[in-house]
């Protein structure tokens, strides 16, 4: 999820994500992303500190305790030391200032999201068997030729 008050940033960001083949989901205020969140899950969200309504700090204050961990990318042109430790305490994942490499950005999404995906564990989730189908491998490339069986990676040959 992108949540910018900026709706060209939030397009930006978003078209560049797709294009990497990411779902994404936009808000342009806090009030949006949080009502957003409050009826579909996402597995990351990058989130602009200044917004029209509120700041990216009270939307994570606010989404404390309600939501699934959410990993949280945030950027701003307003990135003041207390603003980064704030975002510190709040497990912000990284924090870019505006204007920023969209490509860095990309890397830092994939790599947050491979983290996620070692670290999640299925909670509350209904899991069926004990081989998940992954599109990252271990060397942290897209492909869809690894599946992982209790957390280790079977590569598998071009008949299976």
């Amino acid at each position: 999820m992108v949540v910018d008050d900026n709706e060209d940033m939030c397009q930006i960001i978003s078209d560049v994500l797709k294009a990497e083949g990411h779902m994404v989901g936009i808000a342009c205020d806090g009030e949006s992303a949080l009502n957003e969140l409050r009826t579909k899950t996402y597995d990351l969200m990058i989130l602009d500190y200044k917004l029209f309504d509120m700041n990216g700090l009270e939307v994570l204050e606010k989404l404390q305790g309600t939501t699934p961990a959410l990993c949280t990318i945030m950027i701003s042109a307003y990135g003041s030391e207390p603003v980064r430790a704030r975002a510190q305490e709040l497990e912000v994942y990284d924090f870019f200032d505006k204007p920023f490499d969209v490509n860095v950005l990309v890397k830092t999404v994939k790599k947050a999201l491979m983290q996620e995906t070692k670290n999640q564990k299925p909670e509350g989730r209904e899991q069926r068997a004990d081989i998940n189908l992954y599109s990252v491998s271990p060397e942290g490339d897209l492909t869809s030729e690894y599946l992982k069986r209790s957390g280790s990676p079977l590569p598998l040959k071009k008949a299976e």
